[in-house]
């Protein structure tokens, strides 16, 4: 069965006109999961960035564009980038579910593993990408930004291709976001990301946060990243350095420190030489 391929009619602002990166174009795999992609197929397997931030059909406003900061930077270097909706956003929204975070507690009230489901359709997009010759599955990295970090942790978490992960001021307890106010811990258990800390024992993992972040909450950013590397050294005793990168940067409320995202490509292309 072909691909559909629908060829957004969305175009950037003439800041974008001379020397610009590719239209994003979204593509629909066989089993109907939905991807934004900035690249045409290249000649050979490349390495390849997965980037979780808003709805792909808003990518392509130019006013989203910094979100493909990192992937950008990246596709200078023989890199390909693709972007997913996060979790009950976009293709990825259920018929009269709540959007985001909103929709994620009221599954969590009724302590559904919507995580789950959700992964299973970054797979089947990943699968694609390796199968039809984009990607080498020896060089895969997601990036999450807010919400989608999240979603970035936890996919990386159920798919061992995945070899980094960076998260750009991540959610990493939902239970610190005003909508889940009224969810107990014990409801929100199922989504919770240290029930996946032994999946993620060894990877690298690199996140960047503001360090006064009042949305997602600086604090629980550092104690996710400090109960990671405690996994990892009961898990992997004998390993010398655990790749748990923490970068705090100045930033006001919930943005994202000024050179988190090139940052985050220097990392990635170290780690990926």
């Amino acid at each position: 069965m072909n691909l559909h391929c629908t060829l957004l009619a969305l175009l950037f602002s003439a800041s974008f006109a001379a020397g610009a990166p590719p239209p994003l174009r979204i593509v629909e795999t066989k089993g109907g999961a939905h991807f934004g992609i900035c690249a045409e197929k290249p000649t050979k397997p490349a390495p390849t960035l997965i980037v979780i931030a808003g709805p792909i059909t808003s990518m392509a406003a130019d006013k989203s564009r910094w979100f493909m900061a990192t992937g950008d930077a990246l596709s200078k270097q023989g890199w390909i980038f693709v972007m997913l909706d996060p979790a009950s956003e976009g293709y990825a929204q259920k018929p009269g579910e709540p959007s985001s975070m909103a929709g994620w507690a009221i599954h969590a009230k009724k302590g559904e593993d919507f995580m789950q489901p959700y992964v299973a359709g970054c797979r089947e997009v990943l699968d694609h990408l390796v199968a039809e010759g984009f990607t080498d599955p020896q060089r895969i990295a997601v990036e999450g930004v807010s919400r989608g970090g999240f979603c970035a942790l936890h996919f990386a978490a159920a798919e061992p291709r995945i070899k980094a992960v960076v998260g750009i001021s991540p959610v990493t307890n939902p239970l610190a976001l005003k909508e889940f106010a009224s969810v107990t811990p014990a409801q929100a258990a199922a989504i919770s990301l240290d029930g996946v800390l032994e999946n993620l024992s060894g990877r690298s993992v690199w996140i960047s946060i503001g360090n006064s972040d009042d949305r997602v909450s600086t604090d629980e950013c550092i104690g996710f990243t400090r109960r990671l590397v405690t996994a990892t050294r009961r898990l992997q005793p004998t390993l010398t350095l655990i790749p748990v990168h923490l970068h705090i940067g100045m930033a006001a409320g919930h943005r994202a420190p000024d050179d988190a995202y090139t940052a985050a490509a220097d990392f990635l292309l170290a780690r990926f030489p």
